[in-house]
């Protein structure tokens, strides 16, 4: 089968799910893309050994407000809605799951959790929901089996937000972005309407600051994330995200600062050039081949993140 290549269209994708191939390499999940490039033996210890580890402090922390954020967004798509509060009653409740094992870096990250969980969740049900119109809310997509020449990828993965955004076009033929309520006004041009995907990430680092000095998510290596969670969205609801994909990032520092950033672009790094092959395919041959390779100085190489850690040769 041929390469995945930057410039298919949604119905080319679409062929995609029912696509067969003599071999199938593995799944990856759509939120390990990051872990398989940063460090491949990491992902190897996790997604094919299967060895588990504790959830750390950081990640039951950012579960928990990802869990309160989808709680008040949910509702909205169905005309219905929570209070905030409801919202940050829900977020708690999951901060402390007793059914999930969680190795807290300190007893001070402990007791700060739950006024961390509360802040952000309460600052995003204020400050950013509404102001958007989404039209999907932690939408779990069908399993994508992504065809290469070295074999098959089955890609897994729940998405986000899709989010509706509304645009008017200039003389010049410049698309200026507006608000929802703006659009909904007799006297504004003809509306066009475009869809994307939205993903929120959480951390000490998801804010981050503009050669201006202003406030913007931490973009990193999430459009790899956020590129197989478009391919993922467009086969499943058979339409483009023809909107620049963004990163909601929420600081769980002490700034507390949420931030909204565009992805320049989410495909051309999977999907590869004319020149260069894209990670899709450097993926596939990296399932082929078996040569998972260690990565000990990347942030991630700890006893906190990698589930593989005792069994690694190669950190200090």
């Amino acid at each position: 089968c041929a390469p995945l290549r930057k410039g298919h269209t949604v119905s080319e994708f679409s062929n995609l799910r029912a696509a067969s191939s003599p071999e199938v390499l593995g799944t990856v999940r759509a939120s390990s893309w990051k872990t398989l490039f940063s460090c491949p033996l990491s992902w190897y210890f996790a997604n094919v050994e299967k060895i588990r580890s504790a959830s750390s402090g950081i990640a039951q922390i950012g579960t928990a407000i990802h869990a309160g954020t989808a709680l008040f967004d949910g509702p909205r798509l169905r005309g219905d809605s929570i209070s905030v509060e409801e919202a940050v009653e829900g977020a708690i409740a999951v901060l402390y799951d007793d059914d999930v094992e969680v190795n807290w870096d300190s007893s001070a990250q402990f007791k700060a959790a739950e006024s961390i969980v509360a802040r952000s969740v309460n600052r995003y049900c204020h400050d950013i929901a509404p102001n958007v119109v989404y039209t999907a809310v932690e939408a779990r997509c069908d399993d994508l089996h992504i065809n290469t020449r070295h074999g098959a990828i089955i890609t897994t993965g729940t998405i986000d937000r899709v989010r509706e955004r509304a645009y008017v076009s200039e003389d010049d033929g410049t698309l200026i972005e507006v608000t929802h309520a703006a659009a909904d006004q007799q006297n504004i041009k003809p509306v066009l309407y475009r869809e994307n995907v939205r993903d929120i990430k959480t951390g000490l680092q998801a804010v981050g600051y503009d050669d201006d000095g202003g406030r913007v998510a931490t973009i990193g290596a999430h459009h790899l994330q956020v590129g197989i969670y478009t391919i993922m969205t467009e086969v499943e609801l058979q339409r483009p995200m023809d909107a620049p994909a963004e990163i909601c990032g929420i600081s769980t520092g002490k700034s507390g600062d949420i931030a909204v950033s565009d992805i320049r672009d989410v495909r051309t790094a999977l999907l590869g050039t004319e020149d260069r092959p894209g990670m899709i395919e450097l993926a596939a041959k990296m399932l082929k081949d078996g040569d998972f390779r260690p990565a000990p100085g990347t942030v991630m190489c700890s006893p906190l993140y990698c589930s593989g850690w005792n069994r690694c040769p190669y950190h200090a």
